[in-house]
């Protein structure tokens, strides 16, 4: 019987690689990859140059503040708009719930990255250029969205899991089927 010789073994080295090497490996390693690469970067090169020069130069943006509630709503009524709120307050409530039921195994549902999104996604709700009832309606959605992700995460609902949805495709197909959903002809 032969017996390995016992000696005390060290961690593999780990070579870590730099961003050159990765260039050269990835992008750079023959000549039909070299000549994608370069023609790819002079294109995105130069079409950020004639957006930036564009942006800056040629573009009015005054219009943009002036139609806003066209580019957002369109034609749609103005005594019809509490209806597209009601739509946004519904996406957000569902939005919040939704993260929250999937974020439930995570151990930090508000990490550093997302609580740096939701301060500039609540930045962006106040400086955008809309009456202040409007920018107060925003924040109320994004309070909205959080306020159910934190709540969806703590829910009895989401530990049933995919049995949750279950009766929803059904009651969707039932009342479809007998029209209750069904517009109305004139």
């Amino acid at each position: 019987m032969t017996t390995a010789p016992t000696s005390t073994s060290s961690r593999p080295v780990v070579l870590r690689a730099t961003p050159l090497d990765w260039l050269k490996k990835n992008l750079f390693s023959n000549w039909y990859n070299s000549l994608i690469s370069v023609l790819l970067l002079w294109l995105i090169g130069s079409t950020l140059y004639s957006t930036l020069v564009w942006a800056f130069t040629t573009a009015r943006w005054p219009v943009i503040p002036e139609n806003l509630k066209l580019f957002m709503t369109g034609l749609f009524p103005d005594d019809q708009l509490w209806r597209v709120w009601l739509l946004v307050g519904l996406i957000c409530a569902l939005a919040g719930l939704s993260w929250g039921i999937l974020a439930r195994n995570v151990a930090k549902l508000f990490s550093n990255g997302m609580l740096f999104w939701i301060g500039a996604v609540v930045v962006f709700s106040l400086l955008v250029p809309t009456p202040l009832p409007n920018r107060m309606l925003l924040l109320a959605f994004e309070a909205l969205v959080l306020a159910l992700a934190w709540g969806g995460r703590r829910s009895p609902v989401a530990r049933l899991g995919w049995a949750s949805g279950c009766p929803w495709p059904g009651r969707f197909l039932a009342s479809s089927a007998c029209g209750c959903w069904s517009v109305a002809r004139v």
